[in-house]
């Protein structure tokens, strides 16, 4: 996932947050804390960072999730069934979003193509 817009237009600042050294960093994963080392976020959890960088020196860049954005990210299978409003789950990788609206977590607001195809884009807020 990707900041895609915020409302207050400033810049989210950066902050270096623990890493953990078992888990492999990627831009664009969801993140929270657990046990003080940021770890993937679940399907149905806020995350409350995203990954912006790889880590180093046993820290991981990241921004703070907040109300204000808007976040882009692909699906993982296709959307077709899906609506602006619909709450669906993160993906394994904490990178993409699923289809699933059960227990959803990400709320959609938008979508990039009408086709709603695997790896197209989904824009959706917390």
């Amino acid at each position: 996932m990707k900041l895609h817009r915020n409302d207050t237009m400033s810049q989210p600042p950066i902050e270096l947050i623990p890493a953990d050294s078992a888990v492999t960093y990627a831009i664009g994963q969801g993140l929270v804390i657990t046990a003080n080392k940021a770890a993937l976020v679940g399907a149905t959890a806020t995350p409350t960072y995203v990954c912006i960088g790889v880590a180093a020196n046993g820290e991981v860049p990241a921004i703070r999730v907040q109300k204000g954005h808007v976040y882009a990210a692909p699906l993982s299978a296709a959307g077709t069934a899906l609506n602006v409003g619909d709450k669906v789950t993160h993906d394994v990788d904490a990178i993409r979003v699923t289809a699933t609206k059960a227990d959803g977590i990400a709320e959609i607001v938008g979508f990039d193509t009408a086709a709603k195809a695997v790896g197209d884009l989904v824009y959706f807020r917390y």
